[in-house]
């Protein structure tokens, strides 16, 4: 992906960037020294020391641990000024797993405490201590909070220009400089899949209401806050795909329509992705976990449509910011065509 040149922001390497730092290692802290305790079988937190037997405790637990690992180091590694010389997908693809990590879980846990403080019920804790969760789930808050801070300090250093320009002129330009069969197909390219996600929406508010669609257990014993969560995922992803696409008018920041593809389609991927990871774990090693089940096709197929999403999201930074690179810096310079001129010589053009 090329980058548009920005102007060097004192403050994305200075005070804030290492301020997140700070933030993310406090946010970590608990959730990495409980699965580290987990990993080596202390029952701290454990109200059903059962679990400590069950096939994949070690192994799933050990995975968790250096998932959070790598993402405090992310954020570390995201407030240095050497991250926006390297690569890319080196940085984005951890950032964006992340993100979308913390977006399901975060949500959901809001959701939940929200539904059970106006019901004045006290939350089903299962195998754990009610005290591990008033822990574990403000601390993924401040991470969430200290990867935004993080990754929008690297990301307006590195694609400030881009990402400040409005839709229609970012349009026009990927439109009249059209090079490959996905850029000229973008647009419906992002629709379709924005309906997929509305699709996904559909199914997981359903569940959220206590649906009982398919014969997996999976997804049917999640709290409702997570399916919501889910959904809530999905629609912020169809929203972004619809602005990509033009849907949204052409005075639109184009930074708008790219974040939120960039939260729903991480939400749709990657923590249904990392749970279809750690079942398989499971079902690896215990006779008694459920088995493969309708549900968790849907689930697979909803991660699916979240990496289409992803792609498409960049795939349209990446033709764009090549496009913007492109233009002279001075308005004076350049004259952008109308959207709808631009896609109609992009069509002839390649109908030529």
């Amino acid at each position: 992906m090329a980058d548009a040149k920005a102007p060097d922001h004192a403050w994305e390497v200075g005070r804030l960037g290492r301020g997140a730092a700070w933030i993310s290692a406090i946010g970590a802290l608990p959730y990495l020294a409980l699965k580290v305790l987990w990993t080596f079988d202390v029952p701290v937190g454990i109200a059903d020391r059962s679990v400590l037997d069950s096939g994949g405790w070690v192994a799933a637990n050990a995975l968790m641990a250096v998932v959070e690992l790598a993402g405090l180091l992310l954020v570390l590694g995201l407030t240095r000024s050497w991250a926006r010389r390297a690569p890319t997908w080196l940085l984005l693809f951890p950032v964006w797993v992340g993100t979308g990590l913390l977006f399901q879980v975060v949500v959901g846990a809001a959701l939940m405490g929200v539904s059970s403080a106006s019901s004045g019920e006290s939350a089903d804790t299962g195998e754990f201590q009610p005290w591990v969760f008033a822990i574990v789930y403000p601390s993924f808050a401040v991470q969430g909070v200290a990867l935004a801070i993080a990754f929008a300090s690297h990301v307006r250093a590195r694609w400030g220009r881009l990402l400040s320009e409005r839709t229609g002129t970012v349009i026009a330009c990927r439109a009249a400089g059209v090079r490959s069969w996905p850029e000229r197909r973008l647009a419906g390219m992002a629709e379709a899949v924005a309906g997929m996600a509305a699709a996904v929406a559909v199914v997981c508010a359903y569940w959220a209401a206590g649906g009982s669609f398919g014969d997996s257990r999976v997804s049917l014993d999640a709290p409702w806050g997570m399916n919501a969560s889910r959904a809530a995922g999905a629609v912020i992803a169809a929203a972004g795909l619809l602005g990509l696409a033009g849907r949204w008018g052409e005075r639109t920041p184009f930074w708008l329509p790219m974040s939120l593809t960039w939260v729903g389609s991480g939400a749709l991927a990657a923590f249904d992705g990392l749970a279809a990871v750690l079942a398989s774990l499971l079902r690896g090693t215990d006779a008694s976990a459920p088995a493969w089940g309708l549900t968790d096709t849907v689930l697979v197929i909803k991660v699916v449509i979240g990496l289409l999403a992803g792609v498409l999201g960049a795939l349209a930074v990446a033709a764009a910011a090549h496009d913007i690179h492109l233009q002279p810096t001075s308005p004076d310079l350049v004259e952008v065509q109308p959207v709808e001129s631009a896609l109609g010589a992009g069509q002839h053009s390649a109908a030529g």
